[in-house]
């Protein structure tokens, strides 16, 4: 049986792939930036060790780029769109060495042409670089097991700089051990010295990031605390998986399970033993836990992107095995070719709006700060007192997209009641004095009109502005002034022991 694929699926897939991967280059030299990519931005602009909310690695990115390449939209989303690229290479050409052309093709358009894949090249948060180092850490530790020992350490290192990108990627670790847990070679691994030590690297890599949360007093702990404390429901439970279902595609998503049930039932090549079984550890241990966290808390859709890095590639060995059987040609190339489209019909309509402008529209996020870089910024510049600060209530979004587009002379920040997550603004300015100052007030809603009026002595609106797509509104931010702001910034929430 032949392990590739014909001449006529390379150059159709293949071709698919570079027009995505064309289609993406223009979307993100189009779109406007999403508030969370701003922000994740903004902190390269203070470089440390660590973050309240996240790892540092990927300011550490954009601090490094950022001078080469600017502030602009593709220049933030650069390294999660080569990034995206050349991990989907390296995975192609680790696939071929090991397991056929067949399945090096059919991992590396997974790689590009799936909803949750194709996403991380056009969207730049901490996602993206928890995924690339956290794929290649799994393809070095395969190695390691497998082949040479010495790959521990590389793998080590990858999954170190995984997880100072997105803590969750330690879940790959806890799934390697639970891998050497039921090994048959349990013993071996045990007395390995380099597969420990590797371990030992990758923590040590990540140590700036604890040390940093034991010298802050671990504010990191208090967003994960938040995060895993909202309280779940059917609604979230069934949103979030989903959004799993829609991320992997429905069909590739079913694939996965079958590639899963023959580890379970043995039914796979025994040449393969070894890596289905790897794979499939992964993928368990990672989804009991993300499907124990979905029942207790309400998650976010890409809460379970690291558990896709294992699934993914054997779910690509997989495929490549079960071929010749269940039309598997057809279902699969069609659910490709049916997934780009579906992702050129949404970037397509986030730029063009082929479709009427809906108020739930998930794509009207890219608009919904379109009067930043002009109407709000030739307003500050025109009506505003450089001098005063501008604050928000209970929200980082608006302080970020404000200091990216308008650059003001004294930095916005977000103003937080006990209940809000903590943020990095109260981590960079804990002396801030506001209390007695003028301010600035720039808010989404009027809904905490009420709230802050009582820390003002006076009160009153200055301007609104609306964002529009298509003549509609889909967004409102509201200007007011605050004379002597009456309270004192809060403290940056921690862990005090």
């Amino acid at each position: 049986m032949s392990n590739n694929l014909s001449q006529k699926e390379v150059l159709l897939l293949g071709g698919l792939a570079m027009l995505a991967f064309f289609v993406k280059c223009y979307f993100n030299i189009m779109a406007p930036l999403l508030d969370d990519e701003v922000y994740y931005f903004i902190w390269s602009q203070k470089p440390d060790f660590g973050y309240p909310e996240h790892g540092p690695f990927l300011p550490w990115i954009y601090a490094l780029i950022s001078p080469l390449l600017g502030e602009s939209a593709f220049a933030i989303r650069f390294f999660a769109l080569f990034g995206m690229q050349i991990v989907s290479i390296s995975v192609f050409f680790f696939m071929k060495n090991r397991f056929g052309n067949r399945a090096a093709w059919i991992s590396f358009l997974t790689y590009q042409l799936l909803p949750a894949t194709f996403t991380l090249s056009i969207v730049s948060t901490i996602d993206t670089p928890m995924f690339i180092f956290g794929t290649y850490s799994l393809l070095f530790y395969c190695k390691g097991f497998f082949e040479d020992k010495k790959f521990f350490y590389v793998g080590g290192l990858f999954l170190g700089v995984s997880a100072l990108s997105k803590v969750s990627a330690i879940w790959l670790g806890v799934g390697m051990f639970f891998y050497i847990i039921f090994s048959e070679r349990r013993n071996d691994y045990f007395k390995n010295p380099h597969l420990w030590l590797s371990f030992f690297l990758a923590a040590l890599i990540y140590s700036p990031f604890l040390l940093w949360n034991y010298v802050n007093d671990f504010p990191f702990f208090v967003t994960a605390t938040n995060l895993l404390s909202r309280e779940g429901s059917v609604e979230s439970f069934l949103f979030f998986w989903i959004s799993q279902i829609l991320l992997l595609f429905p069909s590739i998503f079913v694939l996965i399970f079958h590639a899963l049930n023959s580890n379970l039932m043995k039914n796979y090549p025994k040449n393969l033993k070894n890596y289905y079984s790897f794979f499939s550890m992964l993928g368990v241990v990672a989804l009991c836990y993300i499907f124990y966290q979905s029942l207790r808390s309400n998650l976010e859709a890409n809460w379970g992107g690291f558990a896709y890095i294992s699934l993914l590639l054997l779910g690509s060995i997989h495929i490549s095995q079960v071929w010749e059987k269940f039309a598997m040609k057809y279902f699969f190339s069609g659910s490709l070719i049916l997934s780009t489209f579906i992702m050129f019909f949404i970037t397509g309509h986030t730029l063009f709006g082929f479709l009427p402008v809906q108020k739930h529209d998930f794509t009207n996020r890219y608009y919904a700060f379109k009067t930043f870089p002009e109407e709000i910024k030739d307003y500050y510049a025109s009506n505003l007192n450089p001098e005063i600060r501008t604050i928000s209530f209970n929200n980082y979004q608006i302080p970020s997209m404000l200091d990216f587009h308008v650059k003001p002379i004294n930095r916005p920040v977000s103003v937080n009641g006990p209940d809000y997550h903590p943020v990095v603004f109260e981590y960079w300015y804990p002396n801030l004095q506001l209390k007695g100052q003028d301010l600035y007030v720039l808010q989404n809603s009027l809904g905490v009109r009420e709230r802050m009026k009582e820390s003002c002595e006076e009160f009153s609106m200055l301007k609104k502005f609306v964002s529009t797509r298509e003549t509609k509104n889909i967004s409102e931010h509201f200007l007011f002034i605050c004379k002597n702001y009456l309270e004192k910034m809060r403290a940056l929430p921690t862990f005090k022991f």
